[in-house]
């Protein structure tokens, strides 16, 4: 057994567990690492989905304090790029998510059809929104109620899926598939 004076290879310790010891030592970090950024996809994941239920409340509520109507409306027709609330005309907030890095990384779910993500099927526009008039239950451009659902997931980890759920009655709800009873059914 070779020694190296002043190290802990005097201590009775080979080579060959150093580098046993090393190797394991790696592979643990490297495990952790993986668990530490796919926890802060999901993170980033939930925070847009709360960011987005947070401002399609935030717009129903304002419905209850004006006479005319209040729409979410997803920019470029895609709630991704972002969305604004608006009334007569004129855009009361409006969320970028380009904004922000931590955002970039989410993708609608290649799976959602295309009459859900708040589309109205019915109309010739398919720029996805929410018509919030005196504080009740989103409507569609023609009049009826909204139900539908927008299905979130992350790009680097596709198995991260969140489904924004807007039932008849208007309330809103964010469902995650893998932990959910009945799926987000």
């Amino acid at each position: 057994m070779t020694s190296f004076p002043g190290t802990f290879l005097n201590k009775g310790f080979s080579i060959l567990e150093t580098l046993i010891a090393l190797t394991i030592m790696v592979i643990l970090i490297g495990i952790s690492i993986s668990n530490i950024q796919q926890y802060f996809a999901k993170l980033a994941l939930e925070r847009w989905c709360f960011q987005w239920i947070s401002d399609a409340q935030l717009a129903r509520t304002l419905s209850s304090y004006q006479l005319n109507e209040v729409r979410l409306i997803a920019n470029n027709q895609s709630w991704l790029s972002g969305w604004s609330i608006t009334t007569n005309g004129k855009t009361v907030r409006e969320f970028i998510p380009t904004d922000y890095k931590t955002y970039r990384l989410i993708e609608i779910d290649p799976t959602m059809k295309q009459t859900q993500g708040f589309v109205n099927a019915l109309s010739k526009d398919l720029t996805p929104q929410l018509i919030f008039i005196g504080g009740e239950s989103a409507e569609l451009g023609n009049g009826g109620f909204m139900a539908s659902r927008l299905i979130v997931r992350h790009q680097t980890y596709p198995e991260l899926i969140r489904h924004i759920i807007m039932g008849s009655g208007g309330r809103l709800r964010l469902c995650n598939p893998t932990s959910d009873r009945l799926g987000c059914q």
